[in-house]
């Protein structure tokens, strides 16, 4: 089920950033099907992509209607955590996305060799049930 929120406007040093697609994997049926813990209902999804919609105050370099890549690991958000930055601290967004979008542009880098399948937000349950089959890894939900 795909339910749609109000936020708040960007508060200090946070952007918002308006999803346009996002993948799941097997790990998110996991979660679902309640394999490894966890309560329901829960935010699931990996490597968001989208259009940075809002900038909050202190927010320099990163433009609104530019596209960003959200690299999400969900478990952060289930327990009502925001997403506010890099999980790992290396990355400098404001380079490197933007480089690794025309990496992509110019064929570069080979990314839709790694989605088994688009869909639809109103077909998430059929998304859901190829990888419970096993007939998909990564399947793309388009917003």
């Amino acid at each position: 089920m795909v339910e749609e929120v109000t936020l708040e406007p960007p508060q200090q040093g946070e952007v918002e950033v308006q999803i346009a697609a996002c993948a799941i994997y097997q790990s998110d049926l996991h979660r679902l099907r309640g394999d490894w813990g966890g309560e329901t209902p829960l935010v699931a999804g990996h490597q968001a992509a989208g259009v940075i919609s809002a900038v909050g105050p202190g927010v320099n370099g990163l433009p609104a209607n530019r596209e960003a890549e959200v690299p999400i690991n969900t478990r952060h958000l289930t327990d009502g955590r925001w997403l506010i930055g890099s999980l790992m601290g290396s990355t400098q967004a404001a380079v490197d996305i933007p480089r690794l979008v025309e990496a992509y542009r110019q064929v570069c880098l080979f990314l839709d060799e790694l989605i088994s399948q688009r869909y639809a937000p109103e077909d998430i349950n059929a998304a859901l049930d190829s990888l419970e089959r096993g007939a998909a890894l990564r399947n793309v939900i388009g917003f």
